[in-house]
């Protein structure tokens, strides 16, 4: 019941946040410091937003910190510090930049466990083996690539 009840509560904010133009713009700028510290909090892995909603704020986080000079060694200290979604986020990110790290650090997951995955508004429990399998594919490599355009 209570995984139900977090699924329809996460499917109601990521679907649910239209706001406007105003509103985004209002939005606040999280520094470095903050996105680490939410990215080594957080317990579900996603990225992008419901259509008309506003970027997430792990998804916000995620780019700050790839946008870092020192972006390797700051995913390099999520995997270290974070748990598991964290760990997944820094897997995004050292695919691209550091990709022996990747592969090693990869191997160090537990394959079977599941974990809460938000995309767009797609609420669903998928496997850490699975979605390893789509970060070595490069499936999140545009929110990587976004940062540096």
């Amino acid at each position: 019941m209570k995984t139900i009840i977090q699924t329809l509560t996460a499917v109601l904010l990521s679907c649910g946040l239209h706001l406007s133009a105003e509103q985004v713009a209002k939005a606040p700028v999280i520094t470095e410091e903050q996105a680490i510290e939410h990215l080594t909090k957080t317990s579900s892995f996603g990225f992008g937003s419901g259509k008309g909603a506003v970027e997430g704020t792990s998804d916000t986080a995620f780019k700050v910190i790839a946008s870092s000079p020192n972006a390797k060694e700051k995913f390099t200290s999520l995997f270290e510090k974070g748990g598991t979604a964290s760990k997944l986020y820094a897997l995004c990110a050292l695919r691209s930049i550091d990709p022996p790290a990747f592969e090693k650090l990869s191997k160090s997951m537990k394959p079977d466990e599941v974990i809460l995955t938000h995309f767009g508004c797609v609420v669903d429990e998928i496997k850490i083996s699975k979605i390893i399998e789509n970060i070595s594919k490069g499936d999140y490599d545009f929110y990587l690539k976004a940062n540096k355009q």
